[in-house]
């Protein structure tokens, strides 16, 4: 079986959820021992090197085109042309696309797109205008109808596709992303801890983490105010929080609240971790808290479980689904109701310890190869279709 996959998304060189969600599928379904090859399209006039690992893959050949990304779409829009045939050497027997960017197959080749959420439709005050443009000119809920199949990356989103874009129950697919094997835990002596605490001083305190870009979605402001909440009790006296991630939409607003609190002084601000820095912050964390108004999967949650951290999160959309029963689950809200499930898992004690050990069983769900083998299982049954 010959797949084409869109990967223009991989342009701008993002490390946001669906960037990493696209290199470690392709990555999956690389390492399969089957006979399947993909056509990788890198289409744009700048682009970010990909991963040298696909560029001599015998089961891979990239495809690049120095064709505007804007000018290719506008032409999709309005003619379905160029199809993604079109930058292939051999025609390919089905289209999948890991993004709601338009893509067109061609003619009798079946499509498969992975839709991430619907936040955008829910939560239009939460997304630029331009965005909101972006998201009606690929005409995505269209798209989603007219496709062969649709995955899903949770069974909440799977519903709120079926329910919110009207597509058929029978052709959305829930299959869960796999997770990160970076995030796991560091040997109790492991001199990088030691390097990391002489190198950064300040992370000395005991400290409460939450990650994600730095945007009203993520609902940084439940996290600051639960921890001024907390600041206020002497025994909390020395506890820093740490906010991971890049400046989004509208951070400014949210820093100006950290800005004002009582406890400004001990909240602290990490823009671009690597995955390296990011696994050893959750590693030291006390309790890692991502109170996000909404999201279709939610990866920090398992990568804090991964290392060994208590997770305390958001009650709505996906998360409960993700986090099992290995989390604290609290409404986004209420910032009391956050300090003080922060505050029940915090010291050492029966409850930490049952939180920490739930969270490295309830990863194990998610693996990377068993999502490339649903996945594979969902193209061979659409292409057997076809041909039938």
């Amino acid at each position: 079986m010959h797949v084409a996959v869109d990967i223009r998304l991989l342009t701008t060189g993002k490390t946001t959820g669906v960037e990493e969600y696209t290199r470690a599928l392709i990555d999956a379904l690389l390492r399969r021992a089957d006979g399947h090859h993909y056509t990788l399209v890198y289409n744009g006039l700048v682009r970010a090197p990909l991963p040298a690992r696909w560029l001599n893959h015998p089961k891979a050949r990239v495809v690049t085109a120095r064709i505007p990304n804007k000018f290719l779409d506008a032409a999709l829009w309005l003619t379905y042309e160029p199809h993604l045939g079109r930058f292939c050497m051999e025609p390919p027997d089905l289209v999948y696309s890991p993004h709601l960017n338009i893509v067109a197959p061609p003619p009798g080749v079946p499509r498969v797109m992975t839709i991430h959420d619907l936040s955008f439709r829910h939560y239009p005050e939460f997304v630029l205008l331009r965005r909101r443009l972006w998201n009606w000119f690929q005409a995505y809920e269209a798209r989603a109808r007219s496709a062969d199949a649709v995955v899903a990356v949770s069974e909440f989103t799977r519903r709120d596709v079926i329910e919110t874009l009207g597509v058929a129950s029978e052709r959305v697919h829930a299959i869960y992303p796999g997770r990160n094997s970076v995030y796991r835990p560091y040997a109790p002596h492991d001199p990088e801890l030691a390097v990391f605490r002489t190198a950064h001083p300040e992370f000395a305190a005991p400290f409460i983490l939450t990650v994600g870009t730095v945007e009203p979605r993520k609902n940084h402001r439940a996290a600051i105010r639960a921890f001024a909440a907390l600041k206020r009790n002497p025994a909390y006296r020395a506890l820093k929080l740490v906010i991971a991630g890049q400046w989004g939409w509208k951070y400014g607003t949210i820093r100006k609240e950290a800005a004002v609190t009582h406890c400004a002084a001990d909240i602290l601000w990490w823009r671009t971790a690597t995955e390296r820095e990011l696994r050893t912050l959750y590693t030291l964390a006390r309790v890692m808290v991502y109170p996000s108004w909404f999201e279709g999967f939610g990866f920090p949650p398992l990568e804090a479980m991964a290392c060994g951290t208590p997770v305390v999160t958001s009650n709505r959309s996906s998360l409960p689904e993700v986090v099992g029963e290995a989390a604290l689950t609290v409404s986004p809200w209420d910032p009391a109701e956050l300090a003080a499930a922060i505050a029940a898992v915090f010291p050492d004690g029966p409850l930490r310890d049952r939180f920490i050990a739930a969270g490295f069983r309830n990863i194990d769900r998610f693996d990377w190869d068993r999502t490339a083998d649903q996945l594979v299982s969902l193209f061979e049954s659409l292409v057997v279709e076809r041909k039938v």
